[in-house]
């Protein structure tokens, strides 16, 4: 039993920093190795993409902002557990297990905070609207024709809400 706790603590830690270190981490993947691929183009090839060398500028920000507000969403979620959010919503970088910045966060963590991004995107915003109705609206449909008013619906894995 003890081995059991000491697995889904660790797991529980790991999720946690996953969350914590979610911006230092992509920005560090996925901003700094879309720079350096900008820097290894060769002026034509800079000017053969849309708006040119200010067009990389500009998605290399668009980005910046998107993590920077993903990061205070999964602030918001750590801060509702209970637990230190990162040093961008005013956490202390050493307030944690793992010290703020030296987290690399595994794939299949990676891969989960991606999904929960998509599905509140999908569930949530504006831009879901048509993925929301493609997907949910054959099973509103169906439920609205078979299932008796006043039943309730078990929805098996709707961690969303």
């Amino acid at each position: 039993m003890e081995e059991a706790e000491a697995a889904e603590r660790r797991h529980h830690n790991e999720v946690v920093a996953s969350m914590r270190h979610y911006y230092h981490f992509f920005r560090r993947t996925m901003l700094d190795r879309m720079h350096r691929h900008h820097l290894q183009l060769t002026g034509p090839q800079v000017q053969m993409l849309p708006g040119g060398s200010d067009g990389i500028a500009e998605k290399i920000e668009e980005y910046e902002k998107a993590l920077f507000e993903n990061q205070l969403f999964f602030d918001a979620i750590l801060m509702s557990m209970g637990e230190a959010p990162s040093p961008l919503s005013g956490g202390e970088a050493e307030d944690a297990e793992i010290p703020y910045g030296t987290w690399a966060v595994p794939v299949h963590h990676a891969n989960k905070l991606s999904g929960v991004l998509h599905s509140v995107a999908r569930d949530w915003s504006r831009e879901g609207e048509g993925e929301r109705s493609e997907s949910y609206a054959p099973l509103l449909a169906d439920l609205q024709r078979f299932v008796v008013p006043g039943s309730n619906v078990l929805v098996p894995g709707e961690p969303l809400g």
